[in-house]
């Protein structure tokens, strides 16, 4: 995995990232929105969490963070799948996380 890259895994409806991630590229944030961009899911970070988007709750003591976003993903058909480890890119002409062919995938 390159430094431009992050792990992100789905389970049960949550887009689970590692604190190292969120360090690199969410310094700061709060909360993301989620966008469908053709099969890409793109994550991108709302600076001020009183403008809405999935809340990046702590998961656990070492400082990972989850974002439930259920809701978003029945609407594609993916909320209750099986775990799903994802590698997503920086993208910096969207300031965001993209995880290519996040919607193309089939379990």
């Amino acid at each position: 995995m390159s430094a431009e890259e992050a792990t992100v895994v789905l389970k049960r409806g949550a887009l689970c990232f590692s604190k190292s991630d969120i360090d690199r590229f969410f310094p700061g944030i709060d909360a993301v929105v989620l966008l469908r961009d053709g099969d890409a899911l793109v994550i991108l970070p709302v600076v001020a969490a009183a403008a809405g988007g999935y809340l990046l709750k702590q998961r656990n003591l070492k400082g990972d963070r989850i974002a439930h976003a259920a809701g978003f993903l029945r609407g594609f058909g993916i909320d209750d799948e099986p775990e799903r480890s994802c590698t997503a890119g920086w993208s910096a002409e969207r300031a965001a996380l993209v995880i290519p062919a996040f919607f193309s995938v089939q379990t």
